[in-house]
């Protein structure tokens, strides 16, 4: 997907508060999540209703809120291939023991329902990339374990 694009904001700003604003752009794909480039702004939540309209929540410390479309950055997920996983399963050592094991599973169980807004979140413990530690990211850890009982992994101790 070409990278995603601000075209416009809309949405009126009045005082300090959190507002919430429409961006209007192209290519936002489902689950993306917009950051604030400029000083002091705050992106405090994002919803991708289509692929040329966002609706996200924004604020401004200690001064009225006008954001322009050069402020923030859409950022659209990158999933990651099953079958490059696959290939590369030492992605999947989070304890970096040098095997895939139990006890990477065990901290991806640990983490169930971590999402990108919590502090605990840490990308390389999203295989699917979705933003969301889940089912999916438990069922591919779950599939390779099933096909590879605890080896060794290239590259590693």
């Amino acid at each position: 997907m070409p990278a995603p694009r601000i075209d416009a904001i809309s949405g009126e700003a009045v005082g300090v508060k959190p507002i919430r604003v429409s961006l209007e752009g192209a290519n936002f794909a489902d689950g993306a999540w917009v950051v604030a480039i400029a000083k002091g702004l705050i992106v405090e939540n994002t919803v991708v209703i289509r692929h040329d309209l966002a609706i996200v929540t924004l604020r401004r410390e200690g001064e009225a809120l006008r954001a322009e479309p050069a402020e923030l950055l859409v950022v659209n997920p990158v999933p990651k291939a099953e079958a490059y996983l696959r290939a590369h399963p030492e992605l999947l050592d989070f304890d970096r023991s040098g095997q895939v094991d139990e006890k990477d599973l065990e901290t991806l169980e640990a983490l169930f329902g971590v999402g990108r807004s919590d502090p605990r979140f840490r990308p390389e413990l999203d295989p699917t990339g979705d933003g969301l530690i889940d089912g999916a990211d438990l069922a591919m850890l779950r599939s390779l374990l099933a096909r590879r009982r605890p080896s060794r992994l290239r590259g590693r101790p």
